[in-house]
C-alpha cells in the first residue's frame, strides 16, 4: 500500500495511514521544537546590529511561576550608553528570570532572537532593508522596507498589497487618496462623468454641445459656426467663407456667391446686387432684411435671435424660435438633456447637490445606480432588481455582482447516525474522489470508481475500471443530484494520469448508473488551466448551481449550469488533508454575500484531533464546521442536503471505523441552511 507521505494528524499507531503532501513540509519531529525564527535578531528601533543566524532554540517552555515581584521604582538611569560590543552568542534556553522589574542601566540587548511562544497577538514591524541587509525568503526590498511580494500590478502598502492602477484610497502611490467623484484609473485619480458627457482634462464636457469641445475634447467652432449634435456648423440660412459662416442673400461684400462682392452703394437683396431693397425687405443699416424671417433682424431692425448653445434659432413671423436636438431642452439658453444633466436633472434647474450622485434618467441616485420606474437601485446587489430593474431573486437567492446567487451554508457535519463500509474489495486503495446524489454516492480508489446506494451504501458496485476509466474530474451540482466531469478536450471525463499541462473547458454530464456521458455539456466561458506541478494541491469543491476549483493558490466559480467561470482570486487554504490523487474533495457554500470553501484541515499539531473547516472567499476567514477525535486520512466529503448527511472516505482507523483493510466508505448526519 504505497502513500506520498504521512498525515500529520494521524498519531505513530496510525504509521503507513496519511493524507499525500510532500514530505518536505512536515516532519515527525520531537513535540514542540518551534518554527525556526528567521527574522532580524531583536533589533528595535535605530538597532543596526548583524542578522541573527545563531541556532534553533530547542529547549522546553519555561513554565515556572509569573514574576510577580514588586516593580524597581528607582531613579532613572542617565548614565551614557553602553557602547560595548553587541552580544551574538547562541541562544538563551535558561528559567525564565523571575525577579522584579530592572529599571537599571540596561544596554540594548542585540543577542539572538527569542523564539518562544506568543503571548501576544503579532504586530506587524517594519523592517529596513539594504544589499547588506536582505529580506526574509518571503519578502521583497521595497524602497529600503521589507514589503510582501506582490503579483503584477500591484504594491506594498503598510503592509498590504494594494491594486495602485485602480484602488482609489492608494491611486498610482500608496495613500494617494482620490476625491470623491473620482475613480482612479490607469493610476491616475480621474473625475467620474455621467453620460453624456465626457471627461477633457478632469472636467465634464457634454461634446454634443460645447462649442469648446465639439465632437472632441479641445475642438473648438470657429467663425462664427456652432456644436450641433458634435459637429461644428453655421446657423441655418448661413454659408461658410474663407472659414466664416455668412449670409449670401443679404452680404454686400459675398452676395449670392463667396466671391462676389457688390459695388460700392449696393444692396445684398436676396443673394443679388441692387441700388434699393426690393419689396419685402428693409433697409437695415445698408443691409436687406427680411423682418420676418431674418435672425438678424427679427421683427424689426437689430432685434437678434440667439441660439442656444447646442441649438439653433429662426426667425417665424418675425418672432424668434429657439430649438434644441431631439432628447434635449433649452435651460436658460443651453440644450441640456434633462435624463442625465446633474445640473438640470428631470427639469431645469433641479441639480443633483452631492459629488457622488449621478443624474439617472431624470431623478438623482449614488452614481452606479439605476432608476427602476423612479426609484434608485444598486442593481449589483439588489434582490428586487438583480442586475436588471424588476428581475427579483427568487427565495433563498441572494443578488450578488447583478446575480441571483443560491444561499447554501453547511450547519453542521455531525458524528451520529453514521454507516461505513468497507470499500477495498471493489475499488482498492484509495485514489479519492467522492460525490453523491439521491441515488448514489461515487468514490475512486485504485482500481476505478464505484457507486453505493445513499441511502444506506448498500450495492457497492465497481462502475468504472481502472486505467482509461477513471473519473478523476467528478463533481456535482447539490441542488439537483447531476453528476458532471470535468474535461479538457470535450469528449472524455479527465483522468489526472493521462496528459500533461492541459486547459479544463467543459463540464461532461455524466449518466449516473454507468458514468459514461451522456452527451450534455456545459463550455466553460473561460479555460481554467490544470498544472502537473501543482499535482495534489488542486481542491474541487461541489455547491448549490455552482463548484469551485482551487489550483492551490486561486479559487475559479463555476455557475451551473451556465458554466461562466468567475476567477475569486488568491485563496490561503491552510493544511488540507490532500489524497492520492490530484486533487482534494469538498464542499462550495455560498452566504453572508461570499464564497466559502469547506473542507477536512490537518492539525497544527500532532495527534488525531481535527476540524472541517470553511474559509472565506478571498480574505482567507476560517471558521470551524465540525470538531473530531479522529478522521484518519479523510481527504474526500461531499453533501447531500436531501438525505441531511455528508459523505466521506478515509483510510485507518477513525471514530467511525477500524475495518482490517483500512479502506472505509461512509455517512454521517449533518445540517444545511438556505439563507444569506
Amino acid at each position: 500500500m504505497t502513500h506520498r507521505s504521512i498525515c500529520l494528524a494521524v498519531i505513530a499507531s496510525l504509521a503507513g495511514v496519511g493524507c499525500s503532501f510532500s514530505t518536505e513540509q512536515f516532519t515527525l519531529g520531537s513535540p514542540d521544537t518551534g518554527v525556526r525564527d528567521t527574522g532580524f535578531a531583536d533589533l528595535g528601533f535605530g538597532d543596526a546590529g548583524a542578522r541573527d543566524v545563531g541556532t534553533t532554540d530547542t529547549g522546553t517552555f519555561d513554565t515556572g511561576a509569573l514574576d510577580t515581584g514588586a516593580v524597581d521604582t528607582g531613579a532613572l538611569d542617565t548614565g551614557a550608553l553602553d557602547t560595548g560590543a553587541l552580544d551574538t552568542g547562541a541562544l538563551d534556553t535558561g528559567a525564565l528570570d523571575t525577579g522584579a522589574v530592572d529599571a537599571g542601566n540596561d544596554v540594548v540587548d542585540a543577542g539572538s532572537a527569542d523564539i518562544g511562544a506568543d503571548v501576544l497577538p503579532d504586530v506587524p514591524v517594519v523592517m529596513f532593508c539594504a544589499t547588506s541587509r536582505p529580506c526574509p525568503s518571503d519578502l521583497v526590498c521595497d524602497d529600503g522596507i521589507c514589503a510582501p511580494a506582490c503579483p503584477s500590478g500591484q504594491r506594498a502598502c503598510e503592509g498590504f498589497c494594494r491594486a495602485v492602477q485602480t484602488d482609489i484610497a492608494n491611486c498610482g502611490a500608496c495613500n494617494t487618496v482620490c476625491a470623491p467623484g473620482q475613480d482612479c484609473r490607469a493610476g491616475a485619480c480621474t473625475t467620474i462623468c455621467a453620460a453624456p458627457t465626457t471627461n477633457c482634462s478632469n472636467v465634464c464636457r457634454d461634446l454634443q454641445a460645447d462649442n469648446n469641445h465639439c465632437g472632441l475634447c479641445g475642438r473648438a467652432c470657429v467663425g462664427g459656426t456652432a456644436c450641433v449634435n458634435g459637429a461644428c456648423a453655421c446657423p441655418a440660412g448661413q454659408t461658410v467663407c474663407g472659414g466664416v459662416c455668412t449670409n449670401l442673400q443679404t452680404d454686400a461684400t459675398r452676395c449670392g456667391a463667396c466671391t462676389n462682392a457688390c459695388a460700392a452703394g449696393q444692396l445684398c437683396a436676396n443673394g443679388v446686387c441692387v441700388t434699393t431693397c426690393t419689396a419685402g425687405l428693409t433697409n437695415c443699416s445698408g443691409v436687406c432684411r427680411n423682418l420676418q424671417t431674418d435672425t438678424a433682424s427679427c421683427g424689426a431692425c437689430g432685434r437678434v435671435c440667439t441660439a442656444p448653445t447646442g441649438g439653433t434659432a429662426t426667425c417665424t413671423a418675425s418672432g424668434c424660435v429657439l430649438s434644441c436636438p431631439t432628447g434635449r431642452s433649452n435651460c436658460s439658453g443651453v440644450c441640456v438633456d434633462l435624463s442625465a444633466d446633474t445640473a438640470n436633472c428631470g427639469v431645469c434647474g433641479q441639480a443633483c447637490l452631492r459629488t457622488f450622485e449621478a443624474c439617472l434618467t431624470g431623478i438623482c441616485c449614488l452614481r452606479g445606480a439605476t432608476n427602476c420606474s423612479g426609484t434608485c437601485r444598486t442593481l449589483s446587489n439588489d434582490e428586487a432588481n438583480c442586475g436588471a430593474c424588476g428581475r427579483a431573486c427568487a427565495s433563498g437567492f441572494t443578488c450578488r455582482v447583478g446575480l441571483c446567487e443560491p444561499n447554501f451554508r453547511v450547519v453542521s457535519m455531525g458524528s451520529t447516525n453514521c454507516r461505513t463500509i468497507d470499500q477495498m474489495n471493489v475499488v482498492g486503495d484509495d485514489r479519492g474522489g467522492i460525490v453523491a446524489n439521491n441515488s448514489f454516492v461515487y468514490y475512486s480508489g485504485d482500481l476505478g470508481t464505484g457507486r453505493a446506494s445513499s441511502f444506506d451504501l448498500s450495492s457497492f458496485t465497481l462502475v468504472t475500471a481502472a486505467g482509461s476509466n477513471y473519473v478523476d474530474g467528478m463533481l456535482t451540482n447539490v441542488r439537483d443530484g447531476v453528476v458532471y466531469s470535468l474535461s479538457t478536450d470535450g469528449s472524455r471525463p479527465f483522468i489526472s494520469t493521462s496528459l500533461g499541462a492541459a486547459n479544463f473547458t467543459t463540464l461532461l454530464e455524466l449518466n449516473t448508473t454507468t458514468l459514461l456521458p451522456t452527451g450534455r455539456r456545459i463550455l466553460l466561458s473561460a479555460p481554467i488551466a490544470f498544472d502537473p506541478a501543482a499535482y495534489g494541491r488542486y481542491g474541487v469543491f461541489s455547491g448549490y448551481d455552482r463548484v469551485v476549483i482551487y489550483n492551490g493558490t486561486r479559487a475559479f466559480n463555476i455557475t451551473l449550469p451556465t458554466g461562466v467561470v468567475t476567477d475569486l482570486g488568491t485563496v490561503p487554504v491552510t493544511s488540507p488533508c490532500t489524497c492520492e490523487n490530484w486533487a482534494y474533495w469538498g464542499v462550495a457554500e455560498f452566504f453572508a454575500d461570499a464564497v466559502w470553501l469547506v473542507y477536512r484541515q490537518l492539525p497544527a499539531t500532532g495527534g488525531t484531533a481535527s476540524n472541517i473547516v470553511r474559509v472565506r472567499v478571498p480574505d482567507g476567514l476560517t471558521q470551524v464546521v465540525g470538531s473530531f477525535t479522529n478522521l484518519a486520512d479523510m481527504c474526500s466529503i461531499a453533501a447531500l442536503p436531501a438525505r441531511a448527511r455528508w459523505y466521506w472516505h478515509h483510510e485507518g482507523p477513525s471514530q467511525f471505523s477500524a475495518f482490517p483493510s483500512g479502506e472505509a466508505l461512509g455517512f454521517c448526519d449533518a445540517s444545511y441552511a438556505f439563507t444569506n
